[in-house]
């Protein structure tokens, strides 16, 4: 996936995401939303997540993501 670089985990499966949430309360931690509207391909719009903590990931929201809304 474009959206993310340098040590991004994005994650574009909103089931995916949710059902991780669901699953532990640690990813309730590490996986947060990001963007509601982030438009892919043929101007579908998905929900946008990205995994991360201290220990792997990267905090930051990438310039693409933010400007894509």
């Amino acid at each position: 996936m474009d959206a993310g670089d340098n040590g991004h985990i994005p994650i574009a499966e909103k089931k995916l995401a949710e059902e991780l949430i669901l699953l532990k309360d640690e990813y309730r931690t590490v996986i947060k939303l990001i963007s509601n509207k982030y438009r892919i391909k043929h101007g579908q719009e998905i929900k946008l997540y990205s995994a991360y903590s201290n220990d792997f990931g990267n905090p930051q929201i990438t310039a693409k993501v933010l400007y894509n809304e």
